[in-house]
């Protein structure tokens, strides 16, 4: 009909993008970092449950510590949230936004420690002193429940 043809690939990658923001984002995530040196990535994990606009809860840490999120908000598909948590002696906030894309999410993350020694992302072990900021760290998760 006026010359154009159905694109069957492009309508099924819009149907399955309608079908994963029906599902919404509540479910189990999963992502991984690289953290640098030859080492095996880390994995993160997230299982997220939305109460309107608020966005509540829980991260598995390294040391395999479950934490809630905090502050969690939703504003389209756009989200945020923040984890607090400890590990030897170290105090970290970590700080995520990211964007929701159906059955994937980009997440970007920013840490700040305190105490003892510590490491993110692609950066080896090194001092830190209270109140320092590493650099942006970017990942996709995607949806596993």
């Amino acid at each position: 009909m006026f010359g154009i043809n159905p694109d069957e690939e492009k309508a099924a990658y819009w149907s399955d993008l309608e079908a994963a923001f029906a599902a919404g984002i509540d479910g189990k995530w999963e992502g991984s970092v690289s953290m640098g040196g030859g080492g095996p990535p880390m994995d993160l994990s997230f299982n997220f449950k939305t109460d309107g606009d608020n966005l509540t809860g829980t991260t598995t840490v390294f040391g395999g510590q479950i934490i809630r999120i905090k502050d969690g908000k939703i504003e389209g598909n756009n989200i945020s949230f923040t984890v607090n948590s400890s590990f030897g002696g170290m105090k970290s906030t970590t700080n995520y936004t990211g964007t929701f894309y159906g059955d994937t999410q980009q997440l970007t993350y920013t840490t700040e420690m305190s105490g003892g020694k510590g490491f993110q992302g692609s950066h080896k072990i090194r001092e830190t002193t209270m109140g320092e900021d590493f650099p942006p760290v970017t990942f996709t998760a995607k949806r596993v429940e």
